[in-house]
Order: structure tokens, then C-alpha cells, then sequence
């Protein structure tokens, strides 16, 4: 019965230095982190590759906020997209108003510009000329040299 009694309050003790109850400045949290399927994060020094969709717990000394702030962003959209999966119409309205940031980020109709830019990248623009030029195109009486 001792020896129960000894386990259950060593549980008891070991449960609440490991799980703090409320956030104060200071102390160290832990977050969820959300990584993508060939992702690459870096924590101080070490950069590391995931080959699966993964989540990590992260202490909060390693994180920036900015990304802190872009991961609970993409969880709440996460359940917010699981919610709306439940209903038809929610499904189809959240359809309508969200846009999926991947897709916006990379087009699939890409294609390589006809001009090479490479020799001009970098540099400052100083001058921008505006030619006004005709909505619906060259008129019949317009030769190929005006505009």
C-alpha cells in the first residue's frame, strides 16, 4: 500500500513540473509546430528535412514570432477547413471566400518570360516612360510606324 501511495505522488509530482497550468513571462512553453512534407526548418544551427507531414512540439526560446504567428494561422484554417467539410453548403462557401495560399503562390499555367532578364536583375529603375496607346487596337488608318 506504501509503495502505491509513493508511485501515485511521484506520478502526481513529475505530472505537474512537466505540464505548467497557466503561462507566465519567463517560463518555457512549448507550441505545436505544423511541417509540411519536404520541408526544411532550421532551430538555432541545425537544419533539418522531413519527408512526412509532421508535428512538432517546439519550447518557444527557439521560435520567432512571426512564425508562431503563421502557424496558428495555418492550424485555424486547418479546422476551419474541417468544419466547413461537414456541410455541403459551408463546404461550398468556404470554397467561395477562402483561397488555398499554395495555389495563389504557384500558378500551374507558368512559363518562362520570352525576354532574358538576367543581365538587368538587381539594378535600379530611373526611368519610366508611359505610351498611351489604343484599347481596342490600331485602327485601319494607322500605319505600322505611328501609334
Amino acid at each position: 500500500m506504501g509503495s502505491l501511495v509513493k508511485s501515485i505522488f511521484l506520478q502526481l509530482i513529475i505530472m505537474l513540473w512537466v505540464l505548467p497550468g497557466h503561462a507566465q513571462p519567463g517560463q518555457i512553453h512549448t507550441f505545436p509546430l505544423k511541417v509540411k512534407k519536404g520541408s526544411y526548418i532550421r532551430i538555432n544551427d541545425t537544419l533539418r528535412y522531413f519527408s512526412n507531414d509532421t508535428l512538432l512540439f517546439i519550447v518557444n526560446k527557439y521560435l520567432n514570432e512571426q512564425s508562431t504567428a503563421d502557424n496558428r494561422a495555418t492550424l485555424f484554417y486547418d479546422s476551419l477547413r474541417f468544419k466547413a467539410s461537414r456541410n455541403w453548403f459551408a463546404d461550398k462557401l468556404y470554397d467561395l471566400v477562402i483561397i488555398n495560399s499554395s495555389s495563389s503562390k504557384n500558378p500551374k499555367n507558368m512559363r518562362p518570360a520570352e525576354t532574358d532578364f538576367s543581365r538587368v536583375e538587381g539594378r535600379v529603375i530611373r526611368n519610366i516612360t508611359v505610351e498611351r496607346l489604343n484599347p481596342f487596337g490600331r485602327t485601319i488608318y494607322q500605319d505600322e510606324g505611328t501609334s
